[in-house]
């Protein structure tokens, strides 16, 4: 009957017991004495589940859903996320620990499938082919999404939380248009707009990393 605090999805905590569909589970709270104390918080079925989660695509996409359209915040600022935060968060509850950069994601997150060098048809061929949807990572220099399939045309489709699409400035220099949330988009990011320039964010694209191996679960 208290406010304990707001927590994340992606976070963790002990379970202390279960009823029926309630999770009561163990809460780190201050003190009256400024010390860290247990609090015991009863969460029901759409709160809380017990972890880890049957790792399917349709079990990716509902927690993805669910953290739709959430603000960015780069290194945690205000406690929302950056890319590769986002990542680690929306796969934890599946028991799958990522690394905290976007680079150590692409190497270390499964299969590194190189796609340096390729022209965009292909690159946009080799995604096609190989890409896992809802286990597959796309990454560029400082950024990293997941890849959720094609749509009805064909075209890849990225889940990733970004700050903004480089745009040309009018009188030279790079500027940005900001998106600043997490967001399903193409690979041509932006390009629907006269200041961005065509294939800059597909040009950017330089690995597709494969999750599979000593995963706790198989992507159906």
């Amino acid at each position: 009957g208290r406010f304990i605090g707001q927590t994340h999805i992606g976070a963790i905590f002990p379970l202390h017991s279960s009823t029926g569909d309630a999770l009561t589970v163990k809460v780190p709270v201050r003190g009256a004495s400024g010390r860290a104390e247990v609090a015991l918080a009863t969460l029901n079925s759409l709160q809380a589940t017990p972890m880890p989660l049957p790792l399917t695509s349709r079990a990716v996409a509902g927690l993805a859903d669910a953290m739709s359209g959430q603000l960015y915040g780069c290194g945690g600022m205000f406690e929302n996320r950056d890319c590769s935060s986002t990542l680690r968060d929306l796969f934890l509850p599946f028991g799958v620990w990522l690394p905290r950069n976007s680079a150590q994601q692409a190497k270390l997150g499964g299969k590194l499938v190189s796609l340096e060098g390729l022209d965009e048809e292909a690159k946009m061929n080799a995604i096609r082919a190989q890409g896992v949807p809802f286990a597959s990572f796309l990454s560029l220099p400082g950024h990293i999404g997941l890849y959720l399939g094609t749509d009805g045309r064909g075209e890849p489709l990225l889940l990733h939380n970004i700050w903004g699409v480089r745009t040309a400035l009018p009188g030279g220099g790079e500027g940005r248009a900001i998106l600043g949330r997490l967001v399903i988009s193409t690979l041509r990011l932006g390009e629907d707009r006269a200041d961005v320039v065509r294939g800059a964010f597909l040009g950017r694209i330089r690995g597709l990393t494969i999750l599979g191996a000593g995963f706790p679960g198989t992507i159906e």
